[in-house]
């Protein structure tokens, strides 16, 4: 039997250390919107768009990236690749009905979902082609999928819906735990890993406000980032290239950390804003005395100005279609808000 010598070996230890090390530093992160465009999230935190997914059937509700860097998007109980620069779709195989709005693809080239009807986890292997029925989880989820220290890591709701969420499935022992929760107004649609290594990495997280998030499931917080997407449209789904190594991490067994905080004090640190997107009024929620709020459109120009004692609504059916940042004044400080006129 031939032995590698010694040298040789460390020689291409240190070849893979170097490809594993470009592999995780080059990592791209996607987003899929509610009309099938696929958007390159940049590092600046800007966004591009790529191209429109079809022909489909049915809406993207999520998007994978394979090891290989391949695409795959899941629409109602199919499973599709995608070229993103392209948008070109190709049917890989329908899952078993109905329906899937989570995806994420593991290092063995698992894809992982959850059945909405069924309430269960599913996997397709890319490289059998077979699918299986992982888990019964009793819970399902209105957005993404992505790894954390060996789980699989999804958000649901309480049964009075004011309160979502985020729940750990270990792919090991097969436990499910509670890990994070928040108010209902903070719903979050797509999840991905932007992955360093197995004891660090940021869980990004997106909302229908197109707001991205930094989630830190230790302190039970979220951080908003300078994410800017001139759209009217709503990113659904993330993936990023580098998601599928948190896979190859040990699984942990998380701690059940759910709802260390009241409700109280995410509203205490949290200003809203409702409806999004308007056509007429805007209103500002958990926040008081507001003096000034000043809106700017996305070159940077102030398009309005007001002031008073207690600011709780504004009129903006005078303002065009389009994206803007709403600047509000109290005595805690200052705060930045995103909004859409339609």
């Amino acid at each position: 039997m031939y032995r590698m010598p010694l040298k040789n070996y460390l020689y291409v230890l240190m070849l893979l250390q170097l490809f594993v090390s470009s592999r995780v530093q080059a990592q791209t992160i996607y987003g899929v919107s509610n009309e099938k465009k696929i958007y390159r999230i940049n590092e600046d935190y800007t966004s591009t768009y790529l191209s429109t997914a079809g022909p489909t059937p049915f809406l993207i509700g999520d998007i994978a990236i394979s090891p290989a860097g391949v695409m795959y998007g899941v629409a109602q109980n199919s499973i599709y690749q995608i070229n993103p620069q392209t948008g070109q779709t190709t049917f890989i195989v329908e899952l078993p009905p109905c329906c899937y709005v989570s995806l994420v693809c593991s290092n063995d080239f698992e894809l992982y979902m959850i059945n909405s009807s069924q309430k269960s986890l599913y996997k397709y292997n890319l490289l059998t082609n077979t699918i299986t029925n992982v888990a019964y989880l009793g819970f399902y989820t209105s957005g993404d999928l992505t790894f954390y220290k060996g789980n699989l890591i999804f958000q649901t709701w309480s049964d009075d819906g004011s309160v979502y969420i985020v729940k750990a499935y270990n792919l090991a022992s097969g436990n499910l735990v509670d890990i994070l929760c928040h108010p209902g107004y903070l719903q979050l649609w797509g999840l991905t890993t932007k992955y360093n290594s197995c004891d660090s990495g940021t869980i990004l997280a997106i909302n229908p406000n197109n707001e991205l998030l930094d989630m830190n499931f230790e302190d039970q917080t979220f951080t908003e980032l300078p994410f800017v997407f001139p759209s009217t449209e709503v990113l659904y789904g993330l993936a990023s290239t580098n998601e599928y190594l948190g896979s190859l991490c040990t699984s942990q067994e998380l701690e059940n950390l759910a709802c260390m905080l009241s409700i109280d004090d995410f509203k205490k640190n949290r200003v809203t804003l409702y409806p999004v997107p308007t056509d007429d009024q805007l209103y500002l929620g958990n926040i008081d005395a507001v003096s000034n709020i000043w809106i700017y459109d996305m070159t940077g120009k102030m398009v309005k100005k007001q002031s008073g004692q207690s600011i709780k609504e504004i009129a903006v059916s005078d303002l065009v279609k389009g994206i803007y940042l709403l600047k509000i004044e109290n005595d805690e400080g200052t705060f930045i808000k995103k909004f859409v006129k339609k």
